[in-house]
């Protein structure tokens, strides 16, 4: 194996391994889960599909969940 194939298998595994991950930063003690959960029931009432999902994503991001 070349040493660039390893730096990339590395590098994704990486990626992978921080996309997994519940938590947000170690900082604010928020979970990702309990945020998104809490914003779709705020939410739950638009009917619109993308539109839900997007004022969802907002609110994630405003409570330091993104």
């Amino acid at each position: 194996m070349k040493m660039i194939d390893i730096l990339v298998i590395v590098g994704v595994l990486g990626v992978l391994n921080a996309c997994a991950s519940t938590d947000v930063a170690s900082n604010t003690g928020v979970n990702r889960s309990q945020v998104q959960n809490d914003c779709a029931t705020h939410y739950r009432s638009i009917a619109d599909e993308f539109t839900r999902q997007g004022k969802i994503k907002a609110c994630m991001r405003a409570r330091g969940a993104l």
